[in-house]
C-alpha cells in the first residue's frame, strides 16, 4: 500500500470513526437531557449552591459530575458520554438533578433525606446538615443517627469548608453554634 493510499484510509476512518462518537454522544444527550428535566424545581436550598459544590471539589470527593453519571447509568460507554456531556450543563441543573437522583444512605432524594433524618423540609436545612447528608451520600453506612458522631463530622465538615475560604467566620460560628436535631428524636445535640 502506498504512503498516500495509507494516509488516504487513515483520514477517512478518523472521519467516520468521528461521525460516529458524534451521533453517539448525540443520542445520549437526548437521554441526559431527559433526566435533567425531571426534577421541575430545586430539590435543595439553592442558597447553599456554593456549599454543595465546594464539598464536592475536596480533595479525596468524587466531583458531582462523577457521582450524578455513575448514579443515572449502569452502561459504560454511556457513563463517558455523559461525563463529556456533563460538563457543557449548567451548574443548576446538575446540582437539581444530583439532589433528585442521589442516595442519602437508604433515601433516594435530598428532599426525602432532609424530612428522614432531620424532620425538616429541604429548604429549612442548615448548612451543617447539609454537608451531613452530603457525607452520607459518600459513605451509605456512616452513623449520622448517632447524636454525638453526627455533632462531631458536621463540626468537622464545617471546619474544613471554613478553612478552605468557603464560609466566612460568621457563618462559621453561626453554623457551629446552631442545634443539630435528628428526626428519630427531635431534641437537639448541642
Amino acid at each position: 500500500m502506498s504512503f498516500f493510499a495509507r494516509h488516504t484510509f487513515s483520514l477517512i476512518s478518523a472521519t467516520v470513526f468521528m461521525l460516529f462518537a458524534s451521533l453517539v454522544l448525540w443520542a445520549y444527550n437526548h437521554d441526559l437531557e431527559r433526566d435533567l428535566q425531571r426534577p421541575i424545581s430545586p430539590t435543595y436550598p439553592t442558597e447553599q449552591s456554593k456549599v454543595i459544590i465546594a464539598y464536592h471539589n475536596r480533595p479525596n470527593i468524587p466531583h458531582i459530575n462523577y457521582l450524578l453519571t455513575n448514579t443515572l447509568t449502569q452502561n459504560p460507554i454511556k457513563k463517558i458520554a455523559y461525563t463529556l456531556l456533563l460538563a457543557s450543563k449548567p451548574q443548576h441543573k446538575i446540582l437539581t438533578a444530583y439532589a433528585y437522583y442521589a442516595q442519602f444512605g437508604q433515601v433516594q432524594g435530598l428532599a426525602k433525606a432532609a424530612h428522614s433524618y432531620f424532620g425538616v423540609s429541604v429548604q429549612h436545612l442548615s448548612i451543617g446538615e447539609t454537608l451531613l447528608l452530603l457525607e452520607l451520600a459518600q459513605n451509605p453506612h456512616l452513623p449520622i443517627t448517632t447524636p454525638t458522631t453526627a455533632l462531631q463530622l458536621r463540626d468537622r465538615l464545617l471546619s474544613d469548608l471554613y478553612n478552605h475560604h468557603t464560609l466566612t467566620q460568621t457563618q462559621y460560628q453561626t453554623e457551629c453554634q446552631k442545634a443539630l436535631a435528628l428526626a428519630a428524636d427531635h431534641k437537639p445535640i448541642n
